[in-house]
């Protein structure tokens, strides 16, 4: 999936590429960790933008 170094006590960085801005959605946010992005292509903001809104739906029902 990528490499993970070490950034700290309690923080690492996660190194990791995919196909497309949705996979590297999916692949983020099946890890059950909180994050933030060092660098992040329009392509996944937009994938991610995009999952939460239907999670959103999702739980609005």
């Amino acid at each position: 999936m990528g490499t993970v170094d070490p950034d700290g006590p309690d923080r690492c960085v996660l190194h990791v590429g995919a196909p497309s801005g949705r996979d590297l959605a999916w692949m983020i946010t099946i890890i059950d960790v909180d994050f933030e992005f060092l660098e992040a292509p329009a392509e996944l903001v937009t994938a991610l933008a995009g999952l939460a809104q239907r999670c959103a739906r999702a739980l609005a029902r």
